[in-house]
């Protein structure tokens, strides 16, 4: 264990007590990120020392009377100890373990528009992930991990680059340098903040080392959900007055949902016994809890999304429904198109369902292999769950 984690509950202290001893409205020093991350990897959220935990809890007190809104950094001070005390303050969730509502925040907080945000963010926490693996030993990384993250380096680009020719297959050297490459140029023309959400999270919540790739992957999961959950809203709320710009549209969100599943594919090669730890360590932050899955299911299937499960996991008061679901206005709009207008949006339509029963099916397939048939975390029955609902589109009608 390096000196600077040994010494990160006395850093943190120190910190706490230099905020509070300015006056409002006063700059804060900076909070010791690079120290407080090192210390929480080293021994996970859900295993912290009594001291670091303590250290943790009383920096968190003390940043939440001094929360900003971006571009001010101390909105992310506050909600990165969130999660990083989540355990020690019994608060487990979904949210403080994925770190979903400081990505929003980040998104919402740019001149540049939520989506462009987002999506330069999914590249970022992608370019870091296959970084994070790629730059592993070999002896740590099996055969079939590089060879997704090569892949999975393909897609990143093209994710980029929309509508540029397939990129060539790349090696392990040429993937790393890329990513790397990729990284700093996205930290150095994006807002600062970047930077410090590549360098300091995820915080994995055991010592696991397949835990790294389980939550980065999540994490760009909830983010690309978050974006297609746009896309769908954007074509609810524009599909009737601009009919021709829908199809475009469509094709963009199952673009997204495509890109998520590949994911899937890295994902695949976790430990099956190190992530049977993992579950227990993170117990009470099941998937259910995803506010973008519940916005992008809500938006385009409306009531029939509703389940009593993701009702209680995802209340109405944080994920409303729409007045009209993007499945009603698709179906009234078609109404009114010309048979090859309505052809162009059958098309994008059939595009969208087959992408999003894809993705359900791809995860199904991830959950046997690495779960097993279990109870699922959120109080369902787990993969009968899962096969219970694995054929339900988003756009058309399904008994």
């Amino acid at each position: 264990m390096s000196t600077a984690v040994r010494s990160a509950p006395q850093t943190i202290r120190d910190w706490s007590r230099a905020v509070d001893g300015i006056g409002p409205g006063s700059p804060a020093p900076a909070f010791p990120f690079a120290e407080a991350t090192a210390a929480v990897r080293a021994h996970g959220t859900a295993e912290l020392p009594a001291e670091l935990a303590e250290a943790l809890v009383d920096a968190a007190r003390t940043a939440r009377t001094r929360a900003g809104e971006p571009p001010d950094e101390s909105w992310f001070t506050d909600r990165w100890l969130r999660s990083a005390t989540m355990t020690a303050t019994a608060t487990q969730s979904y949210e403080a373990y994925t770190m979903c509502g400081l990505f929003e925040q980040y998104c919402r907080s740019g001149p540049a528009g939520y989506q462009q945000h987002a999506r330069l963010l999914s590249a970022a926490l992608t370019a870091d992930l296959i970084r994070h693996e790629l730059d592993a030993a070999p002896s740590d990384r099996p055969d079939a991990r590089t060879a997704a993250a090569t892949r999975l380096t393909g897609d990143l680009c093209q994710a980029i680059r929309p509508g540029g020719a397939p990129p060539r297959p790349l090696g392990h050297d040429a993937a790393l340098r890329l990513c790397t490459r990729l990284i700093h140029r996205l930290c150095r023309t994006q807002p600062p903040v970047l930077r410090r959400i590549v360098d300091c999270t995820p915080l994995p919540a055991t010592t696991e080392p397949d835990e790294y790739l389980f939550t980065r992957s999540v994490q760009i999961m909830e983010v690309l959900s978050a974006v297609a959950a746009e896309q769908a809203g954007e074509a609810r709320n524009r599909g009737p007055h601009q009919p021709s710009g829908l199809p475009p549209r469509l094709h963009a969100l199952a673009d997204t949902l495509r890109h998520a599943t590949r994911l899937f594919h890295l994902l695949c090669t976790l430990d099956a016994g190190q992530f049977a730890h993992i579950r227990d360590a993170t117990y009470g932050t099941g998937a259910l809890q995803s506010p973008a899955f519940a916005a992008l299911e809500r938006c385009c299937r409306g009531e029939q999304a509703l389940r009593p499960e993701t009702l209680e996991a995802v209340p109405l008061d944080r994920s409303p429904l729409p007045e009209i679901p993007l499945r009603q206005a698709l179906a009234a709009l078609r109404t009114r198109l010309d048979p090859e207008a309505a052809a162009r949006l059958d098309e994008a339509v059939t595009a969208v369902d087959t992408a999003w029963v894809r993705w359900k099916r791809t995860h199904r397939g991830v959950a046997r292999r690495i779960i097993g048939d279990v109870p699922g975390t959120g109080g369902t029955d787990g993969l009968s769950y899962l096969n219970r609902h694995l054929d339900t589109p988003l756009l058309t009608h399904h008994d």
